[in-house]
């Protein structure tokens, strides 16, 4: 049981840290290529939609292989793809979080962080609700602001990264160390530093 637990929250260290970065990250060989592909289709179609139309995109690319992706707008401006389902950031992060549950099985705190995370971290607005902005000078002023802090976010690269790899690591010899409670404590903490 205390070895599930290590784990698991060394797994939610790892998501907490992969969800603070540019680019929540999985390793794409861990999900089928049929499912790389239904994702890249769905990120595909969501990009238009969250740009003002299919006219509106300058860039909308994606590779199931990597899970590499691009969406730009025309007018130079990225979505906040992180937001909205079907989109690559989404099914990255709802992998993580089932990748989460599995490794938290038969322990309900564990459980419960990761649902807690899976809400506070993955996209869940419904894309085809969405309502471009009117167009006026105010407007495109804060959309222009609001796109150039969402431009990072708008392309991905889908790897395994040291930074979630060490986190984990560091998580695991804490927890080995300092025991599962106070491990899920900090955990939970660090949730909280993501709101």
């Amino acid at each position: 049981m205390f070895a599930k637990s290590a784990v698991a929250v060394a797994l939610l260290a790892g998501f907490a840290v992969a969800a603070t970065s540019d680019n929540s990250t999985i390793d794409p060989s861990t999900v089928t290529l049929t499912t790389r592909s239904q994702w890249c289709q769905g990120e595909q179609n969501t990009c238009p939609i969250l740009c003002g139309g299919a006219s509106a995109t300058t860039s909308n690319d994606c590779d199931p292989t990597t899970l590499n992706y691009t969406c730009t707008c025309s007018n130079g401006s990225a979505p906040g793809l992180q937001y909205y389902t079907t989109t690559m950031p989404t099914f990255i992060c709802e992998q993580i979080y089932q990748n989460c549950i599995v490794t938290g099985q038969n322990d309900a705190a564990a459980q419960k962080l990761c649902t807690t995370a899976e809400a506070n971290n993955c996209g869940h607005l419904d894309p085809s609700k969405y309502v471009a902005p009117a167009s006026s000078s105010s407007s495109s002023a804060a959309t222009t602001a609001t796109s150039a802090s969402a431009a990072g976010q708008a392309s991905g690269t889908a790897t395994s990264t040291s930074v979630s790899k060490a986190a984990a690591a560091t998580m695991a010899v804490m927890a080995r160390e300092y025991g599962t409670g106070l491990l899920a404590a900090g955990a939970a903490a660090a949730f909280g530093l993501m709101l």
